[in-house]
């Protein structure tokens, strides 16, 4: 609404510069706010570039000791259970969102990001319905998994409604970035930077190794790998090994060929509704996403202890879509709205 003080998480990228811009011109009272893990010297500089080209006034707070306990974290477990991580969505969630709703409090009525989500009022019902965005193939809504209705009232995400090819233009003409001026989180860099840091203590986790003794990964604790059970591939997730042997006294793991993945249930848990104050259902069928560039597939979601869910394919899920693991986040859609999301707690 014009003249609503909103606070926006600006990243120095494309994207939540924009946001700010568009939100701005819709009259509201911009604030910027931008959590440094990086550390650079040369930041408030550019913050300040920032500010004239903007408008608005833009927040330094210095996060980088928290952030790297945070994703280092999440790449250790991630690592430990041959599995990818995803460092981008663990920031958003875990900390950037928590952050931006902690800072609001009573002085901003709004929060802003420069997510591609498109959200759309139903005054009838008086809710905020979170809907794909219109090129499907860089839907962000799988970020917003964790939030309830009243936080997802209180969001702007003006991309939803804009092509990504005009959000391109807006930051081209705004001329923003001068050269060596430039805030932008390079998520991969950021990922191979933190993963040469992380140490593994091998003494408490079994190694996972090859016929021929060529090691595959580790795994957490050996003592739940069994026999003719499976082990994921860290380089191709979609495809398993088939565990041959296993040796408690050096906590080795041989595993034979690959075969197909298949995931025929799961489990989730932190589930949260977009539109709905709470679970208040026994069965629900819809279409489910993990990977919003794939195709959702029909599943059957039941309620089981609060909210935690089980979810059924009607056929097992195999190779590519059956790319998914433990802590990753999955959304259910009916249409083109996302009714909600929870966290993957474990795959069958």
């Amino acid at each position: 609404m014009s003249g609503d003080k909103v606070l926006v998480a600006l990243s120095g990228g494309t994207q939540s510069t924009v946001t700010a811009w568009l939100l701005k011109k819709q009259g509201m009272q911009v604030r910027g706010v931008y959590f440094d893990f990086y550390g650079k010297p040369n930041t408030q500089d550019i913050l300040s570039q920032y500010e004239r080209k903007l408008g608005f006034s833009i927040q330094l707070v210095n996060v980088k000791e928290q952030i790297e306990k945070l994703l280092l974290a999440e790449l250790t477990d991630s690592l430990l259970a041959g599995q990818i991580p995803n460092i981008k969505q663990t920031f958003h969630q875990k900390f950037l969102l928590p952050a931006l709703f902690d800072l609001k409090g009573l002085q901003f009525q709004k929060v802003a990001a420069g997510y591609r989500v498109l959200l759309q009022n139903d005054s009838v019902n008086n809710i905020v319905r979170v809907n794909r965005y219109p090129e499907p193939e860089l839907d962000e809504a799988v970020l917003l998994v964790g939030l309830n209705p009243q936080q997802i009232g209180s969001m702007e995400l003006p991309l939803g409604g804009i092509p990504n090819s005009m959000t391109q233009k807006i930051a081209d003409e705004l001329q923003l970035y001068e050269e060596g001026k430039v805030l932008q989180t390079d998520w991969r860099a950021l990922e191979d930077a933190l993963s040469e840091r992380v140490k593994v203590d091998v003494s408490k986790h079994a190694e996972v190794v090859g016929k021929g003794g060529e090691r595959i990964g580790a795994t957490e604790d050996f003592t739940q790998i069994k026999l003719t059970s499976s082990f994921p591939d860290p380089q191709d997730p979609k495809l398993l090994y088939t565990v041959w042997d296993i040796d408690p006294s050096t906590r080795k793991i041989t595993v034979g060929k690959k075969e197909l993945r298949k995931v025929k249930e799961i489990h989730l848990k932190d589930a949260s509704w977009f539109a709905r104050a709470d679970l208040g259902f026994e069965t629900l069928s819809c279409n489910m996403a993990w990977n919003l560039k794939m195709k959702p597939v029909p599943v059957k979601i039941l309620q089981f202890e609060g909210n935690r869910l089980k979810a059924y394919f009607d056929q097992p899920l195999e190779g590519l879509a059956a790319d998914i693991y433990n802590g990753q986040s999955v959304v259910w859609v009916i249409g083109s709205e996302l009714l909600g999301g929870a966290r993957v707690m474990s795959v069958l």
